[in-house]
């Protein structure tokens, strides 16, 4: 018969133990082997796969006690990061039970708590499709993150309290991703890395920002040293030339995209609302998501007001007002498609007799590009491009060159002055 001590810990007498319990118990993991994703298996120094000798990073005890129990942590909370710590664990748990004082609860005293790192992780990314719902954040930035949490925070700091993960841990997590195996079993790029700490990074930050962390419970995270990212662009001769084999109908939206380097999927969101003063300013409001779906801001949250030039303003006057209320439409009266601007640009690049390159890089890169060549700032670029983060601008500067030269003439992105205001202001400030 099963009795509980006033400490909670179960009583149980010696007839009773071959019913429900399993005396002998194992240490068992959940990883496999991160260079060959085989399985773990049993040596005489403990788990290893027998081909990479490579052991897991986290152990658990598995014992049947009137059912089966899985345990992670030992009673003082501390993760079962090696083979021994574990052994020594499921002796102590054997011990316990011989004498009748064996408790699982004590060993699952997280199990619940707000702070233990599945649940924190699982709250935020509700409050991220909050946001999503709310059109503060883009689908994309949604899905990855949930993706990347699921996929390798979780699964490594599962059981931990968020509140005593230290700077340590996070370096040997930064190991542990360095050596993951990704899609085509290749090791995980420099870069891909970089998001995940930056992930997880952000979560620390937001449980900062929230009350829920203390500034001393915040861990530092270690610098991933990646390739410098360049970009593959056109000088304003190559644009051009390109330009002039674009059908008629459709060189508008794209002399936009070129001229001032706004996302395509931005020009294309561009409604009548977003136009100011007879075409002297139009405002950035809204853009297309990947699932070609109309998103009332922008990415980066922020509305931006660009001055037009005198030469787009002419081109905009004389596009007809259609029912759709966007200002630019294909020919069948509807409002441009990714891929059939892709489509487009990409035929005017071979009848141009250039080499394939994505339109983003040819307008938007082209021009972040060619404005560190003239010596620009990255805080000016940033502007003009609308990045909200200026490390992403710092790729283009690394193009700048030594002689500073004045900006060109026909394309004067001085005169066309950008500003930032926050959404939910109004586009007449």
């Amino acid at each position: 018969m099963l009795k509980s001590s006033p400490q909670g810990a179960i009583l149980c007498n010696r007839e009773n133990l071959n019913g429900g319990l399993c005396m002998k118990g194992h240490v068992r993991t959940n990883e496999k082997c991160v260079k060959c994703k085989g399985k773990f298996e049993i040596s005489p120094t403990g788990l290893v796969c027998p081909d990479c000798l490579i052991t897991p990073t986290r152990y658990f005890v598995d014992i049947y006690f009137k059912g089966r129990i899985k345990i992670y942590k030992d009673e003082n909370g501390i993760v079962l990061d090696s083979w021994e710590r574990a052994s020594r664990l499921l002796n102590h748990i054997r011990w316990e039970i011989d004498n009748h004082v064996f408790n699982p609860d004590k060993y699952h005293k997280t199990q619940n708590l707000p702070f233990l790192f599945e649940t924190y992780v699982k709250k935020w990314l509700k409050e991220q499709k909050i946001r999503l719902k709310a059109n503060e954040i883009a689908e994309g930035t949604y899905y990855k993150s949930k993706m990347v949490a699921e996929k390798y925070l979780i699964p490594h700091f599962k059981l931990e309290d968020i509140r005593h993960i230290t700077t340590r841990n996070i370096k040997d997590f930064s190991l542990h991703l360095a050596e993951t195996r990704v899609k085509g079993n290749n090791l995980m790029s420099p870069k891909y890395r970089e998001y995940v700490l930056g992930l997880l990074r952000n979560i620390f930050y937001d449980g900062l920002r929230s009350g829920d962390l203390l500034r001393s419970q915040i861990p530092m995270f270690p610098v991933v040293e990646s390739q410098p990212k360049y970009f593959d662009y056109l000088t304003e001769d190559e644009q051009d030339k390109i330009l002039e084999k674009i059908p008629e109908y459709d060189f508008p939206i794209f002399h936009m995209i070129t001229t001032y380097g706004i996302r395509p999927s931005e020009v294309r969101a561009l409604k009548r609302d977003c136009v100011y003063d007879d075409f002297k300013q139009i405002v950035i409001k809204r853009t297309f998501t990947r699932n070609n779906r109309l998103r009332e801001n922008p990415k980066e949250n922020r509305w931006r007001v660009i001055s037009l030039l005198d030469e787009t303003r002419a081109i905009l006057r004389g596009l007809e007002i259609n029912l759709s209320g966007f200002v630019f439409v294909n020919k069948w009266n509807r409002c441009y498609s990714q891929q059939y601007l892709n489509d487009v640009w990409n035929k005017a690049c071979t009848d141009a007799g250039f080499r394939y390159i994505p339109l983003k890089n040819a307008s938007r890169h082209s021009l972040g590009t060619k404005l560190a060549m003239e010596g620009y700032g990255a805080d000016i670029i940033a502007k003009v491009l609308g990045h909200s983060d200026i490390k992403t601008t710092r790729h283009y500067t690394r193009y700048a060159s030594e002689t500073f030269k004045p900006f060109y003439q026909r394309r004067n992105i001085k005169k066309a002055e950008v500003h930032e205001f926050s959404v939910g202001g109004s586009g007449d400030d």
